[in-house]
């Protein structure tokens, strides 16, 4: 008896201590601070600032790091490039932070299942038509809703011999392409690719085993044992391959898919059906980085090959497409069941992705003013390439 009231005792305790740090989450959140939130740990949940990337375990902590100066940084740069009217409608838990569907996201997260999640994303307004094979299914066509157009934008600066070098790219949001100055933005080149969004679970994107299908257990199955001999699922935390940051259950995680094919960029790399996904945020910045190697590229090869340095800069081309950072999946259309092959060495993508990730801090450190919610990369002087520049309109879809 004695047992029980303590562990009611303890419940209660929890309870007030959620209902307290909901009720500091409302007041921190109507004085403007929209990027703070509570995030689980343990049996407890504490505040998490996702602008800094910084967890504040109390009230105390969390108002100390509001009036920090590493907040205080962030906070100037997020006001011209995340805190905007006509803002991302993404949380991912790493950069953008809308909470206007928490209670919509959770609550789906819970209920369906990944796949029928894929097959629920049918649009009203405008739709795509995408090839998908679910395991154990036969290919079949979708509708994804298109949700809103990112500008892909640069900035170029004249250097000391005259010319012209590219020292910064951009993605500004655009929505729906409705608003007010979008129309011009609108009439740049199309991508080739769009960016495909949805909440994360587990086992999203995942190939499935008939060992998981049937429910029995096996080494690479998602349940294990415990000393009493009880099976329980599995606790696994999977990272995103760009940052290294984990994935939150119902945030919005993406993939790449090929608008000319209508397939996921890793559908040419395996015929289980699984794709890769990443925060969106983390997506759209190796978006801008391929897109950097591709102009650059096109500028290189413009200007031939000349004495030592061209022929070594030619050697190490190896953009032509915008491609999955973990599989280099491009989305193509193969005959029967062959698989696109890897051009790229293991070594370099791991640099790639550093590079994004540097480049990413460096443009929250020294952003572009662009009147428009916003996020990019920021190159050092000696990575940067004489070039011109051209715009791209982006796609998102969900």
């Amino acid at each position: 008896m004695d047992r029980k009231n303590s562990t009611l005792k303890n419940a209660g305790a929890l309870n007030l201590r959620e209902v307290a740090a909901r009720a500091t989450l409302r007041s921190v959140r109507q004085q403007g601070h929209v990027y703070v939130e509570l995030r689980p740990v343990g049996k407890h949940s504490i505040f998490f600032c996702t602008l800094c990337l910084t967890p504040c375990f109390n009230e105390n902590v969390l108002y100390a790091h509001l009036k920090g100066n590493l907040h205080f940084r962030r906070l100037v740069s997020a006001k011209i490039t995340l805190l905007l009217p006509n803002p991302w409608p993404f949380n991912d838990g790493v950069l953008f932070f809308n909470n206007s569907r928490e209670d919509e996201v959770s609550s789906a997260a819970d209920s369906t299942s990944d796949h029928e999640r894929i097959r629920k994303c049918r649009g009203v307004r405008r739709n795509l038509s995408i090839s998908y094979t679910p395991p154990f299914e036969e290919n079949s066509n979708m509708e994804l809703k298109i949700i809103g157009y990112g500008h892909i934008g640069a900035k170029i600066h004249e250097d000391d011999e005259g010319g012209s070098k590219f020292s910064r790219i951009w993605c500004a949001w655009l929505g729906d392409g409705n608003s007010d100055g979008c129309d011009e933005s609108l009439q740049s080149p199309k991508c080739d690719f769009a960016i495909v969004n949805f909440p994360y679970t587990v086992n999203l994107g995942r190939k499935y085993s008939t060992d998981d299908e049937n429910g029995s257990p096996s080494p690479g199955s998602f349940f294990q044992t415990d000393e009493f001999g009880r099976r329980k699922k599995r606790k696994r935390k999977r990272k995103c391959d760009i940052c290294q940051q984990t994935f939150l259950p119902g945030r919005d995680a993406s993939t790449l898919l090929n608008l000319r094919t209508g397939r996921f960029a890793c559908t040419s790399r395996n015929n289980s059906g699984a794709f890769h996904v990443f925060h969106i945020s983390c997506l759209i910045h190796w978006v801008l980085f391929c897109e950097f190697e591709l102009w650059a590229e096109r500028e290189m090869n413009a200007r031939g090959t000349r004495g030592r340095r061209g022929k070594a800069a030619t050697k190490n081309l190896q953009f032509s497409s915008i491609f999955c950072s973990e599989c280099y999946g491009t989305g193509i259309v193969l005959e029967g069941n062959d698989l696109e092959k890897l051009e790229l060495a293991l070594a370099e993508a791991r640099r790639y992705k550093v590079n994004v990730v540097n480049a990413q801090r460096a443009w929250m450190r020294s952003p572009e003013n662009l009147q428009k919610c916003s996020t990019g990369l920021c190159f050092r002087s000696e990575d940067t390439v004489k070039l011109q520049v051209h715009t791209t309109e982006f796609c998102f879809v969900f």
